[in-house]
């Protein structure tokens, strides 16, 4: 994730996780769910790998 303006701000106002999220999604961010579940249809991995690296870290 790139620390824009605005997430910078939001980040230097203690601004929630909630509300960080939401701008970078706005922004262009994906999610490492979104972006596992892509490689598993691609066939690079399992979906058991991305659920152990996404709920499990």
């Amino acid at each position: 994730m790139s620390m824009s303006d605005e997430i910078g701000a939001l980040v230097l106002s203690r601004s929630g996780v909630k509300n960080i999220r939401a701008q970078a999604l706005k922004e262009g961010m994906i999610s490492m769910r979104r972006d596992g579940m892509f490689k598993v249809k691609q066939g690079i991995t399992t979906p058991s790998e991305v659920i152990r690296n996404v709920f499990h870290s």
